[in-house]
């Protein structure tokens, strides 16, 4: 299933998207995972506190947008994203929260498992069985808002970070 994101996926552009997060996988004993990392409370921040992927805003001197998610998930989570393998990006997504960001979502496969060292943009993190997603779909609320989400574990996934999974399982399952 992997296969089939990856033929959905692009190698080109990007560049013109404010932000950028990494989808990052990993194959643990045949069950292919998923990062994802819970964002710190903090006030002011309009995604304080969700589940999201590591990555965030384009800053310069980031001339592309891959140094923008390289140096984020650096910053974030301590992994070098550069050692894994890039396999391509999905189209960018924009904000409901933040009308002009658009973020683009980079997709890699690390072939080990990597320390993870969080900064204080974060609070936890956890590897989730990616293709567990589909049966754990809902609705809940959250922030005042009744959503649909992804529970994974105690914590819910709504949001931007859940309409990059939703499309992440629709492209796993199209033909």
């Amino acid at each position: 299933m992997l296969e089939r994101i990856v033929s959905k996926l692009h190698t080109e552009g990007g560049d013109d998207a404010k932000a950028a997060v990494a989808v990052i996988f990993r194959v643990d004993r045949g069950k292919l995972m998923l990062l994802l990392v819970k964002r710190a409370v903090v006030s002011g921040d309009p995604w304080s506190g969700d589940m999201a992927f590591p990555g965030g805003k384009r800053t310069p001197p980031d001339e592309f947008i891959m140094e923008t998610v390289a140096r984020e998930v650096l910053e974030e989570t301590g992994i070098d994203i550069e050692k894994g393998r890039f396999l391509g990006m999905m189209n960018p997504v924009l904000s409901s929260v933040k009308r002009d960001m658009t973020v683009a979502p980079l997709v890699f496969l690390l072939d080990y498992a990597p320390e993870i060292r969080i900064n204080e943009e974060l609070s936890s993190y956890q590897w989730t069985e990616f293709y567990k997603l589909r049966w754990r779909r809902g609705r809940s609320l959250v922030k005042d808002f009744d959503v649909p989400v992804f529970d994974v574990g105690e914590e819910r996934v709504w949001g931007l970070t859940y309409r990059m999974l939703d499309r992440l399982l629709a492209m796993a399952e199209e033909d």
